[in-house]
């Protein structure tokens, strides 16, 4: 599994496991057995990104939440923030970073400003433009609405090109 199958949902996977309370999401993830090979097509899957924050708490050997506090959060003045985590206290990545809307707006002009932020640059501006833009279809995995329009590295593609971050809590 590469980091590019999990920016772009590919992990092979066709839906989340059933994880009983107390066992360890990256062992039940990984040993459930793919639908088909990882890296073949687009499945919207949030334990995607759960493994990324695993991914980051493995390299940085921090909480993917201190990482983003120290890299992210704090450059752009936000200082309210909590992510949600799983039974053994990781941040789970897909879901459950809680933020302001005011602080929401902040990370909104950080990427419409292409990593800039108070004449700063926070995230790399290359990273913006290939995170914000597509790199793979999701169809047929959506044939209607708004999500036809491809995936990057886990922003959704729009129409007039555009691109937005959806997601629950």
């Amino acid at each position: 599994i590469t980091i590019a199958e999990l920016l772009t949902m590919q992990l092979g996977h066709d839906k989340q496991p059933y994880i009983p309370f107390g066992q360890d999401w990256v062992e039940v993830i990984l040993k459930k057995p793919l639908s088909w090979p990882n890296g073949d097509h687009f499945h919207y899957y949030n334990l995607s990104s759960y493994l990324l924050s695993v991914v980051i708490e493995t390299i940085t050997h921090t909480s993917t939440f201190h990482f983003i506090k120290d890299n992210i959060l704090n450059p752009l003045e936000i200082s309210q923030c909590y992510f949600d985590q799983d039974n053994q206290n990781r941040n789970i990545g897909g879901w459950g970073m809680h933020l302001s809307c005011n602080d929401l707006a902040k990370f909104s002009q950080l990427l419409l400003q292409k990593g800039y932020y108070n004449g700063k640059q926070i995230v790399s501006e290359k990273w913006i433009e290939m995170a914000t833009q597509k790199q793979i279809d999701t169809i047929p995995f959506y044939s209607k609405s708004e999500s036809v329009n491809g995936y990057g590295y886990q922003f959704w593609m729009s129409t007039h090109n555009s691109y937005r971050a959806s997601g629950l809590f």
